[in-house]
């Protein structure tokens, strides 16, 4: 679980694949408390200009670790069983209009995405579907 939050937590960054130690309290320009920073992801991989929730989903069957992160314009999937090397797999674009706020959960293999723009409801995503998903 700590390398979900981890990785999860730095999924925000700037450069693909660029490791930085934690040196008192920072890892490069992100505060680390401890812990080193394995890898950035710009928001243009994911075509979007920002982002505002995280969250992480361990594969019950394989132990595959993903990201799951809400963005403007919907939310991504990122493989981050190697948190150095994390793999885009894909987005959910929103159901409605872009918008600031996001927020996803997971249950069992499942997330949950709502956000307040008007008309979004709630998006439910089988996260089983991410096991064959290449990139």
């Amino acid at each position: 679980m700590k390398k979900i939050m981890f990785s999860v937590f730095f999924v925000y960054s700037l450069l693909n694949n660029a490791q930085t130690p934690c040196n008192n309290g920072m890892a490069g320009s992100y505060p680390c408390n401890g812990y080193d920073l394995q890898s950035f992801i710009p928001f243009s991989t994911f075509n979007t200009s920002g982002g505002n929730d995280s969250w992480g989903w361990t594969d019950p069957d394989d132990g595959n670790e993903y990201a799951i992160m809400g963005l403007k314009n919907g939310t991504a999937f990122i493989d981050i069983s190697d948190p150095i090397n994390p793999v885009y797999l894909g987005k959910l674009p929103t159901y409605t209009s872009n918008s600031t706020w996001r927020d996803i959960k997971v249950y069992q293999n499942h997330a949950f995405v709502v956000s307040e723009a008007g008309g979004h409801g709630m998006q439910v995503f089988d996260l089983t579907r991410l096991r064959n998903v290449a990139n």
